[in-house]
């Protein structure tokens, strides 16, 4: 499918940027034209190829249908016991994604129109929102993943250091008609592991969030009437070219 993605030019950036310096996280609204973010959303609904990711006896996996036949359904099960194991621990995740920027970069699926997407995210348009949002200057480039949290999908808390670069965390929205009590919620946490704050998934929206806040996307209700769809990763300030995998 071909996209020709371009943000609104109705969002008053001046207004998100005070909020996002006074709390270190908000949420823009609006972020693409409809149609834009009508294409996304059929990109993501049909049209991606996903992998299941999770721990792996400490180390990130990801796996297509054929990776999953290929281990065998017994040992398959095993290693969903453990991560559900680790999940009771606060430790882990498991959820369907999509590595973009990894994808790009070592050349999966050549001519997918998600590649497009990762162009347009290191694009002037939305470096700029991530720079005037944040007031990072350095910005100069976006690390994407899409991502489907299916029912009993989870994201445990954490904190994305990563690896030196990474200025703000973002996460576009691409789910309609969600209510909250299906889960997939948001959530920050405060020293005591209190909520601190928190968004319910929404669609046609960009959250953007200081990367020192501990958060977690909280499990998807097994009685959930659809799947959380979204792009998410890092505003970076990378100083030379990064290969990512």
């Amino acid at each position: 499918m071909s996209l020709a993605l371009r943000l609104s030019s109705a969002i008053d950036l001046s207004a998100y940027a005070a909020e996002y310096q006074a709390r270190g996280m908000v949420q823009v609204q609006g972020l693409f034209t409809p149609e834009s973010a009508e294409a996304l959303s059929t990109l993501l609904t049909k049209h991606t190829p996903w992998r299941q990711t999770f721990l792996d006896e400490g180390k990130p996996v990801s796996f297509t249908e054929a990776g999953i036949a290929q281990v065998g359904q017994a040992a398959y099960r095993a290693k969903m016991i453990k991560v559900l194991e680790n999940g009771r621990k606060a430790y882990g995740y498991n959820f369907f994604h999509y590595p973009m920027s990894q994808a790009q970069h070592q050349g999966w699926d050549p001519g997918h129109s998600i590649h497009g997407v990762t162009a347009f995210l290191n694009g002037p348009d939305f470096l700029d929102l991530g720079r005037a949002v944040t007031g990072v200057g350095a910005i100069n480039k976006v690390e994407a993943m899409a991502s489907l949290y299916a029912p009993g999908s989870f994201l445990t808390r954490h904190v994305d250091h990563g690896d030196g670069a990474r200025r703000a965390a973002y996460v576009i929205g691409l789910s309609k008609e969600w209510q909250p009590d299906w889960g997939g919620l948001l959530l920050f946490y405060d020293g005591k592991g209190d909520v601190a704050g928190g968004y319910a998934p929404r669609f046609n929206v960009v959250t953007i969030f200081d990367t020192k806040h501990e958060h977690a996307v909280t499990q998807v209700a097994n009685f959930a009437g659809a799947s959380r769809y979204s792009i998410a990763g890092w505003f970076r300030d990378d100083r030379s070219e990064r290969v990512f995998g």
